[in-house]
């Protein structure tokens, strides 16, 4: 299977990554950036054996989703095609510089793996960031009133790596009882108030 993650969102994208990466807790990941040469990257399809036929690799920002290659292009299209059929590959490729669909070869790979798109939150997104916020709160396994949301969007509004730190604490204290979370969000919408931070 292959994934091909993108995006301005750096957060979403790392923590999509992240995510697939759990659903296989007790492999070993081959790491590869946007140095690698798509000849290495063909080689670290290959390394699979009689004894292990599966692979699981992570590629960071390669270089034939953003730029124009010409280069190897069938023997990786060959390679991709390969890796998504046979079943013994995961490959995950993650990137948060823009991908051109104008080439030819990048539109190929978009269309041979599972795309995923995460385009950075605006200011004037609150709708969007409320239901990311509240979907947050599920994914850790926790209840809060409809409005909890919303007042975390009033305090961080984009910033979802504060948000989602914020949300891991609750859920730190969550044995201590269902009112944890409304005094932590009202502790930071206090603090943030003393400082002169949040606007009405």
């Amino acid at each position: 299977m292959i994934h091909i993650i993108h995006g301005s969102d750096t957060f979403r994208i790392q923590d999509r990554v992240h995510q697939l990466c759990a659903e296989h807790p007790d492999v070993q990941w081959i790491d590869l950036s946007e140095t690698t040469s798509i000849t290495d990257f063909i080689h670290a399809c290959n390394q699979h054996n009689l004894f292990n036929p599966y692979c699981f690799i992570r590629y960071k920002n390669p270089v034939f989703l953003t730029t124009k290659v010409t280069e190897k292009t069938t023997e990786l299209l060959d390679c991709l095609t390969h890796a998504q059929t046979s079943g013994a590959h995961t490959i995950i490729l993650y990137t948060t510089k823009p991908i051109d669909k104008r080439f030819k070869l990048s539109k190929q790979c978009l269309g041979l793996g599972h795309a995923e798109a995460f385009t950075e939150f605006k200011d004037w997104d609150e709708d969007k960031v409320i239901h990311w916020i509240t979907d947050r709160i599920r994914y850790y396994e926790l209840t809060a009133e409809p409005t909890i949301a919303a007042t975390i969007w009033h305090i961080h509004r984009t910033d979802l790596q504060r948000i989602d730190q914020l949300i891991q604490t609750i859920r730190n204290y969550e044995q201590q009882g269902s009112e944890v979370l409304h005094i932590l969000i009202c502790r930071e919408f206090r603090v943030l108030q003393e400082m002169g931070g949040f606007d009405d």
